[in-house]
């Protein structure tokens, strides 16, 4: 009987927070990010904050896309920087685009609806949950894929939709980085 009761509540909050959220668990990576040159974004898959699966780069919306990826919830605020940075270039270029890419390790389905949802109901905009796509993935072979040290900070990568790295930087976005970036995207 008990069990039968945790079964019910366990049915019930599925149910409530498919209700309040129509996001999926997120895709969990099953493979190591294979090596190759560390001037090749990896090929890795994962869901935006509408629920949508991504296969970066391959999905990206435009020929060359900024992608900022975050490590840990207080690293918002550097993501932030770039975004303000960027918003009134990219609105004068609708031919480039901007996406987050928090960066988790691999975790079970149940805590991976729970970050899904928090950052759903953390962004207003839809465009921006949109161009938000969560990856849980084995962080290690991610950041030695691309030469990461740690994670103490953001990186930075302009990419194209042949997942060739054009461009990168760590960090805050500051006037040198980012008149830099915007640089190389009106070429």
């Amino acid at each position: 009987m008990r069990f039968y009761l945790i079964l019910l509540v366990f049915c019930q909050f599925l149910a409530s927070s498919a209700a309040i959220s129509p996001i999926g668990f997120g895709v969990k990576m099953k493979e190591p990010i294979p090596a190759g040159s560390p001037l090749v974004f990896p090929s890795i898959h994962g869901e935006n904050l509408e629920g949508k699966s991504f296969k970066i780069p391959e999905d990206l919306a435009s020929e060359k896309n900024i992608l900022l990826v975050p490590f840990k919830r207080k690293q918002q605020e550097d993501v932030n920087t770039w975004i303000l940075g960027m918003t009134d270039f990219l609105l004068e270029h609708p031919e480039f685009s901007l996406y987050e890419l928090p960066t988790i390790k691999q975790m079970n389905f149940f805590i991976r609806l729970n970050i899904n949802n928090g950052m759903r109901y953390g962004i207003d905009s839809k465009e921006q949950r949109e161009h938000t796509i969560t990856f849980y993935l084995d962080k290690e072979s991610f950041k030695s894929r691309l030469e990461i040290p740690n994670e103490d900070n953001i990186h930075i990568y302009l990419v194209d939709k042949e997942a060739n790295i054009l461009w990168q930087s760590v960090g805050l976005a500051d006037e040198v980085k980012l008149s830099e970036l915007k640089g190389l995207l009106a070429k």
